[in-house]
């Protein structure tokens, strides 16, 4: 006969099955959503955010070898203020199909995925539990956000891969016990960061984020890997400012120095909670524990500075709720 105190488990089994399956069957709709949203804006011919023209502008520069940081005072009076890589992978694509949204939209969508999948991988990594880690990478495809800014024409979405990607690498890498392997994988995570930050300027904060993680853990190496990074990220910077008489710097750097709008901030802070608050709280929850109870992990500090740097940083002219995306990614994993 069952004793009356074992009798609770099963049921309680059972119940939290059942919730993983309802949550599973809801996000899955969400995803179909967000796919259906994606194939006709795909199919879209025009520009549909008033950002993707200078995008799409960009990438054709760049398949035609010229730089798009230019003197704005002289013809065409046109200079960009995004980083190069994005626009860069796109551009091949202008040499088969001449210019058009469809691509730049596809590898924004594909980018979207490919950070789901890195935020399962590291959820699974980390509890070993399938649903939960599934359910994290489609948690982050749910997002409001990333529905709105997922398959647009923009490079934020794609910095954001990179960043995480580098982040899931990093975050265990001082127990690789193998010096070739851990090497190899502190020049591919450091490679990572360098492609974020060429991407959109924004991933500075998840390059210091990753900094301060492996200076905790390991001081001298942190030094030594953040030195080397630094330097080739430097000389990169340094060959753009040349190659462009000095635009790169002043258009992509200098023009990005806005006054942030403490009321418009605010206010995308209170959108971001209101949609996202349920993983939110939990996720804090995480970090408060890591800090008192246990050792802070490259997720909780990655977390920290995406919300309150970026956070603030939404408030400033041309920033958004696309701003949050980072936090997002932590915030599923976490």
């Amino acid at each position: 006969m069952t004793r009356p105190e074992t009798m609770p488990l099963p049921l309680l089994q059972r119940a939290s099955r059942a919730l993983l399956i309802l949550a599973f069957i809801l996000l899955i709709f969400h995803l179909a959503v967000y796919l259906v949203y994606a194939a006709n804006l795909i199919a879209f011919p025009f520009d549909y955010d008033q950002g993707e023209g200078f995008e799409l502008v960009d990438t054709v520069m760049f398949s035609r070898g010229e730089w798009p940081y230019q003197d704005t005072e002289a013809f065409p009076f046109y200079s960009s203020n995004y980083p190069p890589l994005y626009h860069v992978i796109a551009a091949p694509f202008v040499w088969l199909f001449g210019p058009a949204y469809w691509y730049g939209r596809l590898l924004s969508l594909l980018s979207t995925f490919v950070t789901a999948g890195a935020i399962g991988y590291a959820v699974y990594r980390e509890s070993h539990h399938r649903w939960i880690a599934i359910l994290a990478g489609l948690a982050y495809l749910a997002s409001n956000t990333i529905y709105h800014v997922g398959p647009l024409f923009r490079q934020h979405i794609s910095m954001v891969m990179f960043e995480t990607l580098a982040v899931v690498l990093l975050a265990g890498i001082n127990e690789v016990q193998d010096k070739g392997r851990r090497r190899g994988l502190l020049i591919l995570g450091a490679g990572l960061i360098i492609a974020a930050g060429y991407t959109k300027q924004l991933a500075v904060w998840t390059a210091l984020a990753a900094g301060i993680f492996m200076f905790i853990r390991q001081p001298r190496r942190a030094i030594l890997w953040g030195l080397a990074s630094a330097a080739a990220g430097i000389a990169i910077f340094a060959w753009m400012t040349w190659a462009t008489d000095g635009e790169w710097w002043r258009q992509a750097i200098l023009a990005n120095v806005n006054e942030i709008k403490i009321l418009q901030s605010l206010a995308l802070f209170q959108q971001w909670f209101g949609l996202h608050g349920f993983l939110i709280v939990p996720a804090a929850l995480v970090v408060f524990y890591e800090l008192y109870f246990s050792r802070i992990s490259i997720y909780s500090l990655w977390f920290i500075l995406a919300v309150g740097i970026n956070g603030a940083a939404s408030g400033t002219w041309g920033g958004g709720d696309s701003y949050f995306a980072t936090a997002i990614a932590a915030t599923c994993i976490l």
